[in-house]
């Protein structure tokens, strides 16, 4: 027999809890290509208690910010690779040799 969690606001505070741990973990990550994955809400919790949607709104607007900021920073990493791409397929022409003339 299979027992139920209980539909309770103390589970939405813990499933938010947990949300926010992996949104701070995720900003604070040098690679977050593992921290931030697609997320589907609990299904036996019910719906979310009226007096957590401010929290839960509050961690989806951080959620967008984090990602506005990693496709910036993104596009920013692609422009510097192809500015090292186009400098390292320049080539450099040895320079001409030179003499001095020391007998004068």
């Amino acid at each position: 027999m299979t027992i139920a969690r209980p539909h309770t606001a103390t589970s939405w505070d813990l499933v938010l809890d947990a949300l926010d741990a992996r949104l701070v973990s995720a900003a604070e990550a040098s690679d977050v290509s593992n921290t931030l994955d697609e997320w589907t809400p609990p299904s036996d919790l019910g719906p979310l208690p009226v007096r957590l949607v401010g929290r839960a709104r509050s961690i989806l607007g951080r959620t967008d910010r984090l990602v506005e900021d990693l496709d910036a920073t993104r596009v920013e990493v692609g422009r510097e690779l192809s500015t090292l791409a186009r400098r390292s397929s320049m080539q450099v022409a040895a320079p001409a040799s030179a003499s001095v003339d020391v007998s004068a």
